[in-house]
């Protein structure tokens, strides 16, 4: 009997005998990928699905199972949804978005440009300081 047969609890052929305990829950892998489509978490798909959280877990953890093929496809949706609500908005004229996007697709960074007024043998010093206005140490 392969692996696979054996976590299904499928019959052996010819035996007679499956494996002991519970039958493994089958779930609707459509209602799952709509799940995976509005990125539910296993808690929240517990709340939906005939299983508990433990379970769910269980299932995403086979990258090669099913279930977490259904998640993922739907999970994709998502994914491409968002991608291109968001090109929308910034091709609309959202400048936010625009310079998140060219950053994030493009590669691009911020340059900031820093100059300094005097004279040119002289040594720039300059002081970090954190949020709470304390001074940044070289040590930290």
């Amino acid at each position: 009997m392969s692996d696979k047969k054996a976590r299904t609890g499928k019959q052996a052929a010819g035996t007679g005998k499956g494996k002991a305990g519970r039958p493994r829950i089958e779930f609707d892998l459509a209602q799952v990928e709509g799940l995976g489509q509005i990125g539910a978490t296993a808690a929240e798909m517990a709340a939906i699905l005939p299983a508990s959280q433990s379970t769910i877990e269980h299932r995403m953890a086979d990258r090669e199972g099913d279930f977490y093929s259904a998640y993922e496809k739907g999970n994709g949706v998502l994914k491409m949804s968002l991608r291109r609500t968001q090109i929308q908005a910034a091709m609309a004229g959202n400048t936010t978005m625009l310079v998140w996007l060219g950053k994030q697709l493009l590669g691009q960074t911020d340059k900031q440009d820093l100059r300094h007024a005097g004279a040119r043998d002289e040594p720039v010093s300059f002081t970090l300081e954190l949020a709470d206005g304390r001074p940044v140490d070289d040590d930290e």
